[in-house]
């Protein structure tokens, strides 16, 4: 069976549309006739109802939602139903209705009737519609599409071709917020934002924020708003941070020597300059109490400079650090101070060290190095070596004398090198008689140069010969050091024996008159 329908769309007269439209809404009335071969038929079906934008079936895109009625009662051909698509379908265009039908209860696939049937200007009425439902006055500034943005007193509503915008009226001597092209200006005073007294062409009283558009984790924001600091802020969105970038660029090939960022403080009546970039990359600072500061290239290396009455340089060429120091004005010399090599060698007067520690002196009757002592048992210099080949204090003079010593030199007990002891007897009298007294002597193990220097001493007769003997205890074990014996005055001394236990430290001597005896 082949079918054939024809329609027509029943709303009433045109005239009587709005009351249709008060009483229905947006629904119509669809009425329609079903042929077969001509014949019409009668009987139950179910049908389907789509909008479309174009007449062709398969082509354009449907509008609004698919429309089922089943069991649709046609007799004799005729069959009325009633639709609602909704108003916001109906915007002027054209618009096509698409009518499938299949026998009622069937579980057949839909038959699309070719062509679909254009809709008649009644059912946009509906739109027309609801424009008539807008009572005078009811409109209100929230209502209009304006970006959500109310309007303030004595402002009207106006279209920029693209938009509706709400505009202050025109003032005396140049409107206010003029338009250049698509660009706005005001030229007739100082504007302000939070304030009705504005003392610069821009001022806001609160926190000012630049945000970036799309981003609203990325800004740049001056916030004047906390009663204890003034604070720049630059955020940017976690997953990419940015740098916050001050410039300020030159329209010179090369920038002139003002070409700098400076950051003043102080009175507005005399402000003070506390530091500058320079167009080279330079940082001054201008502490309090005179002098400056200067991160930059002293000497054409990196570095800082502390200048004032004199100057101080921190600088470093790439392979030597350099610590030094000169007069005021000038840039120190390379052996004004300390240097440090890549190796660890640290240089004093030299910036070529050879050792951990290298000092050298020009200037004459100077010292490379002095040391003073002025507690109750420190050294003045120490030196250790721990390799049995080393030396803990090496002293070289190829044309002269390589060690002074003003004063006593000591030595450990048990170390070479140093004198141990030296000691000068005197007798008064002759033979076994004679009676020795301790004229002077020196303990080079703990310094002492004055009294008996810590020894002691006494004397004996031998009784089978009636020999002198005289015995010096020194305190410290001397069998197992050199020891020599001179004679001042009378035979020469013989030592008989050294004694002592466990550790042997007196030498007994025979003699008749003044000697001196030496450990080593």
């Amino acid at each position: 069976m082949k079918l054939k329908h024809t329609f027509r769309c029943l709303l009433l007269a045109l005239v009587s549309l709005p009351t249709l439209v008060r009483a229905q809404g947006t629904t119509f009335t669809y009425q329609g006739r079903l042929t077969e071969a001509g014949n019409p038929v009668s009987g139950t079906y179910d049908m389907q109802f789509k909008l479309y934008d174009l007449p062709g079936v398969g082509t354009g895109t449907q509008q609004g939602a698919t429309l089922a009625n089943n069991s649709v009662q046609v007799a004799n051909g005729v069959f009325s139903v009633t639709l609602n698509f909704g108003a916001s379908v109906f915007d002027g265009t054209p618009r096509f209705i698409e009518v499938s039908e299949r026998p009622g209860g069937s579980a057949n696939p839909y038959i699309i009737m070719d062509p679909r049937q254009p809709v008649s200007p009644a059912p946009y009425a509906i739109y027309a519609g609801s424009a008539g439902n807008v009572g005078n006055g009811s409109v209100t500034a929230s209502q209009l599409n304006t970006g959500g943005v109310l309007p303030a007193a004595g402002q009207f509503l106006s279209y920029d071709g693209a938009k509706f915008s709400w505009s202050d009226p025109g003032v005396a001597a140049g409107n206010l917020w003029s338009l250049n092209g698509l660009n706005s200006y005001y030229n007739a005073g100082n504007v302000g934002i939070g304030t009705m007294a504005p003392l610069t062409s821009l001022e806001v009283n609160g926190i000012v924020r630049s945000t970036r558009i799309g981003e609203p984790a990325q800004y740049v924001q001056l916030d004047g708003g906390d009663p204890f600091s003034i604070r720049l802020t630059a955020q940017s969105i976690v997953s990419a941070e940015k740098a916050l970038v001050i410039q300020n660029l030159s329209g010179e090939t090369t920038p002139g020597a003002n070409n700098s960022i400076q950051f003043a403080v102080g009175t507005t009546a005399a402000p003070s300059t506390k530091m500058t970039i320079t167009k080279d990359g330079n940082v001054l600072m201008n502490p309090k109490g005179g002098g400056t500061i200067q991160f930059g290239t002293p000497n054409f290396e990196t570095g800082m400079t502390i200048d004032g009455a004199n100057r101080a340089d921190l600088r470093f060429d790439g392979s030597i650090f350099k610590m030094l120091v000169g007069p005021g004005g000038s840039i120190p010399p390379s052996g004004n101070g300390i240097a440090i090599n890549s190796s660890g060698n640290v240089g004093i007067g030299t910036t070529t060290p050879v050792a951990k520690l290298d000092v050298e002196n020009s200037q004459p009757g100077k010292s490379a190095v002095y040391g003073t002592e002025t507690g109750t048992s420190g050294v003045g210099v120490y030196g250790e070596a721990t390799s049995p080949s080393g030396a803990g204090v090496f002293a070289r003079n190829l044309n002269g004398i390589a060690i002074t010593a003003d004063g006593n030199a000591t030595q450990g007990r048990s170390a070479g090198g140093f004198v141990k002891a030296m000691v000068l007897m005197h007798y008064d009298g002759s033979g076994s008689s004679a009676i020795p007294s301790f004229v002077r002597g020196y303990n080079g193990v703990t310094g002492a140069a004055t009294g008996q220097c810590g020894f002691s001493y006494d004397h004996y007769v031998e009784p089978l010969f009636g020999i002198l003997h005289t015995t010096i205890d020194f305190g410290f074990t001397v069998n197992d050091r050199f020891i020599s014996l001179t004679a001042v005055s009378g035979d020469v001394p013989q030592g008989v024996s050294v004694f002592g236990f466990p550790n042997a430290h007196t030498i007994d001597v025979r003699n008749d008159g003044d000697f001196y005896i030496i450990v080593y």
